[in-house]
């Protein structure tokens, strides 16, 4: 193992148990998993080259490995479209080139931002005036050209249907990977981050509503494409007299003040427009991959279930050329959101920016705080959930000198400073996987237990490490074509702001024959007899049940049928109360216990202090090709002193001979105690000790 990747003795960190590495073949000197950091120096970017080399060393001390760019500001400028291009064709990498020089003599990885789709150079709009996004903001009738305003440090769009705009972008890119395609420390590039397309109506927008001159005739041929006949077109949107020419179709207000009426060319617009945004993506992706074939390409800040900045993500299906999506920490969908994207996609999913814990008071340098409490649970229950890279956000605004403290560093008793607490803890971090990487690699995130049809909200948010999404995942899984898919994915994702109640019954079938143990109906007034028949099979083969007090109850006449009348009482099918049962503490916790009872889970509580499991530990259960082991235990709640313990009983797959203790971020002086190692263990009782928020359980 190279220098670069052995850990920093300058820092406290616990021993892992190194014998556990001859259990697998050595990885090569290479592989180690990422964690890295973007530093935020300062408004206007780092004040000398000598600042920034201070950085980027003072992330290697930190024990980072990696580091993403991002849009900001270095040395000598900002690392961006118009400042690398200031005349046409003509390009100064100087900012670039100082950057990776500095970060691969601190023995950094370096993962390039390329900003696209906004701010392109002064001299494009110069020569191409016509270029600008064209956007009705606030919903008006008037089309504004969303240019730069400087008052409120808003950049200019370009619209990605002009010819030219794709012409010089694409040439930037190809310039710009074929610069560092072989230097060993560029190892890959976010090709997109926070831009997305809204999924409501803004007051002012400048997210993606373009109905720029370029876009409109692409759209028009689109339309052309799809209908072949404007007959045909206005059949399709219920207005079979609107319009006489596709060119017709045009921006109105009245598509944001009637959306009942003009559902059709929403649908369209948006099918179309996301459709070209994707494509965008997957023109860099193909670029990238050409010029280097090892280069990781990502896209960041698309967030799937909720965002209103952002914009939603049902176009992430057609951004299928890029290698791997990553997301804003806020930890809460983690695994919703690593299964959901992995299970439509089959991509890496990462995190671009862990910054839990925001405030919006105080002073710019107190806006974020991470608890490292927060990188040690959180990232292990996302990486039990298959989580395969992850970069901490930090904030450094206030740097008047290199050498003088900042809120980089902390101070210590004896004068001395120290990199800041979370950093520190994600630096402990990745000197552990560097150390245990030949041993845990080959893990992968257990299959969930339970069979989801058609849930609502609350159970995703509260049961997602169970379930088998597998029902949703269809309605956004590839088809035939794009379009096919984002069809599906825009109809799920706009289903899953009411009670998702979009999925169908014809592939039911499929997904009832495997081992899940649990199926759930919620949130589905109208069911088929197929479906009917195969839950009243389901329930008399053993299986468990949940149903909604309101799940086929009426037929589409408005008759009371109540389908599942015959299975109500029986012990193996729970029928939710109420209109609103997830707002009710009593139906929940019923909820609760029906699963716990019903699903044979891989863990359970022995004896606990606590009086819910659910607030105080988390335990995920991974597996190995060899059939190995691993339980991945982490703290939640607010507990966590030396004496608040929790007893658990982990029951494996199978029987192991050994199973082995690994506490990634033991305190000094509270070492926990061993394991009881016997052979044939086919359960282990262990106890999470008050000061341990993660620990793992390696059986073989």
């Amino acid at each position: 193992m190279p220098q670069s990747m052995m850990r920093h003795c300058r820092l406290t960190f616990v021993t892992v148990c190194l014998s556990l590495c001859t259990t697998l073949a050595a990885q090569t000197s290479e592989t180690h998993y990422p964690i890295g950091a973007v530093v935020v120096a300062a408004a206007n970017g780092y004040s000398s080259r000598e600042a920034q080399q201070f950085h980027l060393q003072w992330l290697k001390h930190a024990g980072f490995n990696a580091v993403e760019t991002e849009a900001l500001g270095m040395a000598e400028g900002f690392a961006s479209w118009d400042v690398a291009e200031k005349s046409d064709g003509e390009y100064d990498w100087t900012i670039y080139d100082q950057y990776i020089e500095d970060a691969a003599k601190a023995g950094l990885d370096v993962y390039l931002q390329i900003l696209n789709w906004r701010s392109p150079p002064a001299w494009f709009w110069e020569k191409y005036p016509d270029a600008y996004m064209m956007s009705p903001l606030g919903g008006k009738d008037q089309l504004v050209a969303i240019q730069r305003d400087d008052a409120k440090d808003l950049p200019a769009y370009p619209s990605l249907a002009h010819p030219q705009y794709k012409r010089v972008y694409d040439r930037f890119v190809r310039a710009l990977v074929e610069r560092y395609a072989d230097h060993p420390s560029v190892r890959g590039y976010f090709i997109g981050e926070e831009l997305g397309l809204n999924n409501i109506w803004p007051p002012a927008n400048y997210y993606g509503l373009d109905f720029s001159p370029a876009i409109m005739d692409a759209f028009h041929a689109h339309l052309r494409q799809q209908y072949t006949h404007v007959d045909a077109m206005n059949q399709a949107w219920g207005a079979p007299q609107r319009y006489k020419n596709f060119e017709d179709v045009t921006w109105s207000s009245q598509w944001a003040n009637d959306s009942t009426h003009y559902a059709g060319e929403w649908m369209a617009y948006y099918q179309f427009l996301q459709a070209t945004f994707a494509e965008h993506f997957n023109r860099s992706a193909r670029i990238i991959h050409e010029v280097d074939p090892e280069a990781l390409v990502m896209v960041s800040g698309f967030e799937i279930f909720a965002s209103v900045r952002m914009g939603h993500g049902t176009y992430l299906p057609l951004i299928d050329e890029v290698d791997a999506f990553a997301y804003k920490s806020y930890w809460h969908p983690n695994r919703q959101y690593i299964d959901w994207i992995s299970g439509i996609t089959g991509k890496q999913v990462w995190v671009s920016n862990l910054n839990e814990r925001e405030s919006t008071t105080g002073p710019v340098e107190s806006q974020r705080y991470i608890e490292p409490i927060y990188v040690r649970r959180e990232f292990w229950r996302s990486y039990a959930s298959g989580l395969r890279g992850v970069f901490l956000f930090i904030w450094s605004p206030l740097m008047p000198d290199h050498l003088q403290k900042h809120n980089l560093l902390e101070a210590m008793s004896d004068g001395s400073t120290e990199p800041i607490s979370a950093a520190k803890t994600a630096g402990q971090l990745a000197r552990f996987l560097n150390d245990a990487w030949p041993t845990i690699n080959s893990f992968q995130p257990s299959e969930p237990q339970i069979v989801v049809h058609d849930p609502n909200k609350t159970f995703i948010g509260q049961f997602w490490r169970y379930a088998n999404p597998t029902a949703e995942r269809m309605q956004t899984a590839p088809v035939s074509t794009a379009s096919d898919r984002f069809d599906k994915s825009m109809r799920t994702v706009i289903a899953m702001s009411r009670r998702f109640t979009v999925s169908t019954s014809e592939t039911l079938n499929d997904r009832l024959g495997d081992n899940r143990k649990l199926w759930i109906l919620a949130g589905c007034d109208l069911l088929s007899d197929q479906v009917v028949d195969k839950a009243i099979a389901w329930v008399k083969s053993g299986r468990a049940l949940i149903i909604d007090d309101q799940t086929a109850r009426y037929d589409l006449l408005g008759r009371e049928v109540n389908a599942f009348a015959s299975l109500r009482g029986q012990s193996n099918v729970l029928v939710l109360q109420g209109e609103r049962w997830e707002k009710d503490k009593a139906e929940v916790a019923r909820l609760q216990s029906f699963i716990a009872n019903s699903v044979p889970m891989p863990h359970r509580i022995k004896a606990s202090n606590h009086e819910s499991f659910y607030e105080k530990a988390d335990i995920q259960i991974m597996h190995a090709p060899d059939g190995r082991e691993l339980a991945v235990i982490t703290r939640v709640g607010s507990g966590g002193t030396v004496n608040n313990t929790v007893d658990l009983k982990i029951s494996w797959s199978t029987p192991h001979q050994t199973v082995h203790r690994i506490s990634p971020f033991a305190v000094i002086d509270q070492s926990p105690k061993p394991l009881e190692h016997t052979a044939g263990t086919s359960a282990t009782d262990v106890q999470l000790l008050g000061f341990e928020d993660a620990i793992l359980l390696l059986a073989h």
